[in-house]
């Protein structure tokens, strides 16, 4: 339930969340940061995640963050929900 996600967009900022941030989420990610999103980037290999990251960051001067998760689990999808609060954003797409 994406509800969960979002907050008054007055105290957070809208972000772009992609499941699976590398290959087809990579390829998304992408196009969403060239259109000026900011992302958070969900995947369970942080290592990956912090490069894709730090290099759509760098290509496109977005806000991109990332947080390693297993959404095969109702952990992981919790974990998702408190990183996206956690990084000051909302749930936009």
């Amino acid at each position: 339930n994406d509800t969960n996600l979002r907050s008054d967009p007055g105290l957070a900022l809208p972000a772009v969340v992609i499941t699976g941030g590398l290959g087809i989420g990579r390829a998304l990610a992408e196009e969403f940061a060239r259109d000026g999103h900011n992302l958070v980037l969900v995947a369970r290999d942080k290592a990956k995640l912090d490069r894709t990251a730090a290099e759509l960051a760098s290509a496109y001067a977005v806000e991109v963050k990332v947080t390693a998760q297993d959404l095969t689990t109702v952990e992981g999808c919790a974990g998702v929900e408190q990183a996206v609060r956690g990084f000051g954003f909302y749930a936009d797409v």
